[in-house]
């Protein structure tokens, strides 16, 4: 019994340990956890061997070590309200927002040798990319690029959203964090754009650090400094699960006075996919005649009926059980490979023109070079088209869908009229695009959807098929507009993976009818998703 009972206790052990490296292997992970020198912190940066805390009631900067904690040495900061800290190589660089301004001082003698005035009035966050110094305000919401010499503004660019706090640059990408959204964010630093964002380990993160591997984050609340993985070794993550009931139907109502002699409806089947799993297989009432694939993959349950009366209804509807995640793509921009990397079979499917696209009409044509001017990398030609298609268009539903070229010159368009533009120009310049569509649950989980929602996928060489949503990430914060690429929301259940002119849904998606008539009949359609959460769901 005794050897049994310790067996037990290994073998938990064991698993603990396992979940715990399980749970470390994520992207933002905490693998190391220290408490503040003090009790306030704002402020940090990495030496090249220990990192520097600054402390705003405290007045003071701490030199800490990054294994233990152990103070190893402590000095007085220039001013009275610091609230920045960067390592340039030899000097610490320390923001004071009462002052507005930067001070660099020598930490083997305390000296201050430069002090420069900053043009903003909250200087926050600050980091030394060794040339020059990025620094976030807190008033116009901007980081400014600084030149370390005397000041002068290089440029400027939008922080990711309301609230920025610490910065640091790693070598290539810079990295900055938000209290308001509990957020940290890497940022390209030449095009200002973010692309990448997880939560942060506390909730108020302020100072950001680097010490060549990993990234730290010191908590004001939690009075913490937090060693996190800054790398994800999957394509996405997934997070905060919803369970819920989904019902679509597909209403087709005869008001006469001549009979409908042949309706058929086709609903779309849903799968399994990144952003969702199916609990069971979706169910049919009534049952379908057949279940076909497009030419796209896309399967869908076919039902007829040879004759309507007059006054009489034709309404299928598909039940599912579902989970659905917030899920969120990481990706390295310089690990995208080359278009040439496409495999064949997606070229000939997801590069095809369109009704729809237009794809060798010169509006297109012309929208394509000016969205990627010379870029040649995937990636950065993509989010040159997502910027062109939304600073080009305006939401307006006005009823019908249209074709890009058209769109285009009108300005504005519904969400799936943003996905024809946007799959057009990626096409145009070799980019495979498709279109998702589905049903979606907006404020309450019990919602009854009559709208729904189509976007875009893209596929990319060494990532795979990425979703963008230039209508959700039409928005004016650099943060809102990450969020339409390579994000999904867990209020989103996709039926339709499709990529135009289907054989069964034509443009259509989540389902679609046909029918025809002898003399004189008028026939309403109506579409209906209903969500629930389900019982006993989690």
């Amino acid at each position: 019994m005794k050897t049994l009972s310790a067996q037990l206790l290994v073998l938990v052990a064991s698993l603990a340990i396992a979940a715990h490296a399980m749970a470390a292997a994520k992207l933002g992970a905490v693998t190391r956890q220290l408490s503040a020198p003090g009790c306030c912190p704002m402020g940090l940066t990495f030496d090249g061997t220990a990192l520097w805390v600054v402390d705003r009631k405290l007045n003071q900067v701490f030199r800490v070590d990054p294994k233990s904690g152990e103070v190893l040495r402590a000095l007085p900061t220039p001013g009275f309200r610091p609230t920045g800290l960067s390592w340039d190589g030899k000097h610490l660089w320390i923001a004071d927002r009462d002052r507005d301004e930067l001070a660099r001082l020598d930490p083997a003698t305390g000296v201050v040798d430069r002090v420069l005035k900053v043009p903003f009035k909250s200087p926050r966050g600050v980091a030394s990319d060794g040339v020059g110094l990025y620094v976030a305000d807190a008033k116009t919401d901007h980081i400014y690029y600084l030149d370390a010499q005397d000041g002068t503004v290089f440029k400027k660019f939008l922080a990711p959203y309301r609230a920025p706090t610490g910065l640091v640059y790693d070598g290539r990408y810079l990295w900055s964090a938000d209290r308001s959204t509990d957020e940290i964010y890497r940022i390209d630093p030449q095009r200002g754009k973010v692309i990448g964002i997880f939560k942060s380990p506390g909730p108020h993160p302020y100072g950001l650090a680097w010490d060549g591997r990993h990234l730290w984050n010191v908590d004001y609340q939690t009075r913490k400094l937090y060693r996190l993985r800054p790398r994800a070794d999957e394509r996405y993550q997934r997070w905060d699960k919803k369970q819920l009931r989904v019902e679509y139907t597909l209403h087709l109502y005869s008001h006469g006075p001549d009979p409908v002699t042949a309706a058929d409806i086709f609903l779309a089947v849903p799968r399994s996919r990144y952003n969702q799993r199916l609990i069971t297989p979706p169910t049919f009432a009534p049952e379908p005649d057949e279940l076909l694939k497009d030419r796209w993959g896309q399967e869908v349950a076919h039902f007829r009926r040879p004759e309507i009366a007059s006054g009489q209804t034709f309404e299928p509807r598909m039940i599912a059980e579902v989970e659905l995640y917030r899920t969120r793509f990481w990706i390295t921009p310089e690990k995208v490979g080359s278009l040439q990397l496409v495999p064949e079979e997606i070229k000939q499917q997801y590069l095809s023109n369109g009704r729809k696209y237009r794809l060798h009409d010169p509006a297109i044509r012309a929208a394509a070079r000016a969205a990627i001017k010379n870029e040649r990398n995937p990636y950065w030609m993509a989010r040159g088209i997502y910027e062109h298609v939304r600073g080009t268009l305006e939401y307006k539903r006005t009823g019908g869908w249209d074709s890009a070229p058209l769109l285009l010159e009108r300005g504005s368009g519904s969400c799936s009229e943003y996905a024809f533009v946007f799959i057009a120009l990626c096409r145009a310049v070799g980019i495979p695009a498709r279109y998702v569509g589905g049903i979606v649950t907006r404020g309450d989980d019990a919602f009854v959807d009559n709208v729904f929602h189509r976007w875009a996928e893209i596929y990319l060489p060494n990532v795979g098929w990425l979703p963008v949503d230039p209508d959700r990430g039409d928005k004016l914060t650099p943060r809102g507009q990450a969020l339409g690429f390579g994000y999904v929301s867990n209020t989103l259940f996709v039926t339709t993976v499709n990529g135009g002119e289907s054989e069964h849904l034509d443009w259509k998606y989540n389902g679609n009818a046909r029918w025809t008539f002898v003399g004189r009949s008028a026939v309403d359609i109506e579409q209906t998703g209903e969500l629930s959460p389900l019982e006993g769901g989690e």
